[in-house]
């Protein structure tokens, strides 16, 4: 099948003859001039020309012209929902953050550290933002790169080091806390869990109140820090005794691993075989009561999910509920004033496809909700879930 020939440009983000000569170029070399120009024109403060480089202040029309040829969604480079790279974020309403640490897991099983970028990559297979308002993305009755502005923050970098962690945790909490006071919404993609103690510190220290909390998980994550110091145990332990969540308006979901019976009563949890009896729908509407009106931290743990139809994660547990019952959950939660979330505990190393999409997916309906939750889009709840 020939190349498409028509590329709609208009001037002058070209000079004259330069789309004429992009046309007459092969496939793979036209593919491949295109996706090192889109590299620099990602940047929302680039000149329109640079030299001989195609830098435009508005990266969408570098995605048309990508669009034009074809670019297959396995094709570099990526970023979250092929959103622009920078760290220039005045006027994002969300802002995806990759955080590697994955030195205090319990398990000592290296690997998420590479789920931000397994991440990227399959969400671009999910196609989202490159296409427009009209175009939803099933469940939901909104398309969330078409409705609100994102943009790839790219990675936390700290060295890569265990005896780095203060200057990982301080890194983390300022550019959460940049990403807020620029009035978005942090997305962040762990690494393991420890990434919710610096998320949540920020974000409890940015809001005049005590946050509500979801936090979906196998465990309950509310154990003493120990000689360790941080640790992926020890999340929900530093947001409720240090005062960032109201534990009124906090609630687990999915617990049946280890757990802290001392402090069995100190906020409100559903067991996993609870989600399961009870449904998307039901948990939702329990979920929406526990929260109300207040801010809201989302803390996701993949091994929340069911070990019997998820892996790639390093503390599998069986039971639990399946993708389907979060895709219902999430979609019962339009409304919710989501300020904040995080995906954690994603192997890259052992999972596979499925679980990278399904993880990829997560990420894309919480950005969803995110830009709902700013009114960029309506909540709409019609479909049944169970």
């Amino acid at each position: 099948m020939p190349r498409k020939k028509t590329i709609s440009l208009t001037a002058p983000v070209m000079p004259k003859g330069e789309l004429e000569r992009l046309q007459q170029l092969p496939d793979d070399a036209l593919l491949y001039e295109l996706r090192r120009r889109r590299l620099l024109a990602m940047r929302d403060d680039a000149p329109i020309w640079e030299g001989s480089h195609l830098m435009t202040d508005n990266a969408r029309e570098v995605e048309d012209l990508i669009d034009s040829v074809g670019l297959p969604a396995y094709a570099s480079p990526y970023t979250f929902l092929r959103a622009p790279y920078t760290q220039d974020i005045a006027g994002a309403d969300v802002v995806f953050l990759g955080n590697s640490w994955d030195l205090t897991g319990y398990w000592n099983n290296g690997g998420t550290r590479l789920a931000p970028g397994a991440v990227r990559q399959y969400s671009c297979a999910i196609d989202v933002f490159q296409n427009v308002a009209e175009h939803p993305i099933y469940p939901f009755h909104c398309n969330v790169g078409g409705v609100a502005r994102i943009v790839d923050y790219g990675d936390i970098v700290w060295g890569g080091m265990p005896w780095l962690e203060k200057t990982w945790h301080e890194k983390t909490v300022a550019t959460v806390t940049k990403i807020l006071e620029a009035g978005a919404a942090p997305l962040m993609c762990g690494g393991d869990h420890t990434i919710a103690v610096p998320m949540i510190r920020a974000l409890g220290a940015f809001h005049d109140e005590p946050l509500a909390c979801i936090h979906f998980d196998a465990h309950h994550d509310h154990f003493p820090f120990d000689d360790r110091g941080l640790h992926s145990g020890a999340l929900m332990w530093a947001a409720i005794n240090e005062g960032w969540v109201d534990p009124g308006a906090t609630i687990g979901l999915g617990y049946r691993g280890a757990f802290n019976w001392k402090h069995k009563d100190d906020f409100d949890f559903l067991w996993g075989h609870d989600l399961v009896r009870l449904g998307p729908t039901a948990v939702a509407k329990v979920v929406r009561e526990k929260v109300g009106d207040k801010p809201v931290w989302l803390t996701f743990d993949i091994d929340g999910l069911s070990s019997e139809t998820i892996d790639g994660t390093s503390t599998l547990v069986p039971g639990g509920p399946n993708f389907h019952f979060v895709q219902g959950l999430l979609y019962n939660l339009q409304g919710i004033n989501l300020v904040g979330a995080d995906l954690s505990e994603l192997n890259p190393n052992t999972a596979g496809q499925s679980t990278l999409q399904a993880s990829a997916t997560a990420m894309v309906y919480f950005a969803t909700l995110m830009a709902i939750a700013k009114g960029r889009a309506p909540a709409v709840i019609e479909h049944d879930f169970g």
